[in-house]
């Protein structure tokens, strides 16, 4: 094949970040973990260089016109994964066999805190705003009512669904 001799790169991986982002690109390492207990018995000083979104953030400061393009795939290509493993790669294994749709179990009081929460898949945790600039979130457009006239009431967290729950009981 055309790639054959092209090294396999998993964006995945912490120690491929690394190399990628600090040696070759010879990035400066702004942002680190915190330290293990481990790291201390062994007189490690300093935690390992991280490589999330807001070391790749940091690195875009320091970065050259030539490198901002790979910092921002790498960017992106860290949203899909996270979206992927959230919501492609699951939620299709909660389409309800009769209907085709997903049905989500609103729970009460199921918290610790006694919040209202979402499970079966936690639809409390789609996104709201898009993470690529001139693009739309749209994953709470797939939301639909389960019936003609039913409505679908979008809450923010200031407490306004126990205020709503007190009212409705």
């Amino acid at each position: 094949s055309f790639y054959k001799n092209v090294p396999a790169f998993n964006d995945g991986s912490t120690k491929q970040m690394q190399k990628l982002l600090y040696e070759v690109m010879g990035l400066p390492v702004r942002v680190r973990n915190k330290l293990t207990a481990t790291m201390r018995q062994n007189g490690v000083t300093q935690g390992t260089a991280k490589t999330d979104s807001t070391a790749i953030g940091y690195a875009l400061l320091d970065a050259t016109a030539e490198q901002k393009p790979i910092l921002e795939a790498l960017r992106l290509l860290a949203m899909v994964g996270t979206r992927r493993s959230l919501y492609y790669n699951t939620y299709p294994n909660f389409v309800h066999w009769l209907t085709g749709r997903i049905h989500s179990s609103h729970n009460q009081s199921a918290t610790v805190t006694r919040r209202a929460s979402s499970s079966g898949p936690n639809v409390q945790q789609l996104p709201v705003t898009a993470k690529i600039e001139g693009t739309q979130a749209k994953f709470r457009s797939t939301i639909v009512p389960h019936k003609r006239k039913a409505v679908i009431l979008s809450l923010d967290f200031a407490a306004q669904e126990l205020l709503s729950m007190a009212f409705q009981s």
